[in-house]
């Protein structure tokens, strides 16, 4: 095939594929470095409708327990503060 040929058949009308772009899956130690990056959004909705802003991210807890200790958050307006757990199956 020739490339003057090979360009009539691509750049033809009947052969135009278009993808669906998947939503990028992260899995939990890069969520944590997200969110303790700040490159979160600060606000967001709960499960439950809640508006929830985050404050501040907390210590990252490498250890056993929660993903983070001491974080402050504001649900519907009242200031929470303690440990955070990120749970991506929710």
């Amino acid at each position: 095939m020739t490339y003057p040929s090979l360009l009539k058949v691509t750049a033809a009308e009947t052969n135009v594929i278009t993808e669906t772009q998947t939503p990028p899956i992260f899995d939990e130690i890069e969520v944590q470095s997200r969110w303790f990056s700040g490159n979160f959004s600060r606000d967001h909705l709960s499960n439950h409708g809640q508006k929830i802003s985050i404050i501040s991210p907390g210590e990252w807890n490498r250890g056993a327990g929660p993903d983070f200790i001491n974080a402050t958050i504001e649900v519907d307006g009242e200031i929470r503060h303690g440990p955070i757990e990120l749970d991506l199956d929710s």
